[in-house]
């Protein structure tokens, strides 16, 4: 289902207005820290989930993702989910060890030129949505933390189902926009595998950017 026919409902309309489909980090050296409170950064992690994408038992890929709206709606990267448009595999939500701690997700929306997927849970999460922040008000040299469950990309081990979110606080360099209209914004945070799809705070806790 094209990802168009959503954005006339609220949540799409919401999503589009402060994330413009998509604001993609990329990382550079030198990450700096970031001056955001202890407490404001557990509250970045709680709203950030592990995204699996598997078939017939066989990992396919592995990402991360932030709960948007009611709870029962996350934003991930396209990259992450695309094996499920392309190959039938299936998406989870996994909320930590165990197939019973596991959520099946349905696709909602995709833009494959702005690396976006927005996905659906049948139960909502007990986790609390983001806050978005629209791209006009990202500031260049403006603090960032992007958050994310890194590993390795070719399997899951249970180092990567029982750690916490991971804070990587950066900083702003630039605003870009690419030659097919995709909006990005360049930090200085390191970026790992497992990472794609996970938010980048500003130390307001509003999410300004996607991982990828």
């Amino acid at each position: 289902m094209c990802a168009e026919k959503f954005w006339t409902k609220p949540i799409w309309r919401t999503l589009a207005l402060f994330l413009m489909l998509v604001f993609v980090s990329v990382t550079v050296a030198l990450p700096i820290a970031a001056a955001a409170a202890e407490a404001d950064i557990e509250a970045m992690k709680s709203s950030s989930v592990r995204v699996l994408i598997t078939q017939g038992g066989r990992l396919m890929a592995k990402g991360s993702g932030f709960v948007i709206d009611d709870g029962k709606h996350i934003v991930t990267n396209y990259h992450v989910i695309e094996a499920v448009e392309t190959e039938g595999a299936q998406a989870w939500v996994v909320l930590g060890r165990g197939r019973d701690m596991r959520r099946a997700l349905e696709i909602r929306a995709t833009s494959q030129a702005n690396d976006i997927a927005v996905l659906s849970v049948d139960q909502k999460l007990a986790k609390p949505s983001v806050k978005l922040m629209r791209r006009e008000d990202i500031k260049p040299a403006e603090a960032v933390i992007a958050v994310g469950f890194p590993g390795t990309s070719d399997r899951v081990d249970e180092d990567w189902l029982n750690a916490p979110a991971t804070p990587t606080p950066g900083q702003v360099v630039q605003k870009l926009r690419l030659g097919g209209g995709a909006h990005m914004v360049q930090i200085t945070a390191d970026i790992n595998p497992g990472n794609s799809g996970g938010p980048v705070y500003n130390t307001r806790g509003h999410v300004i950017a996607m991982s990828t």
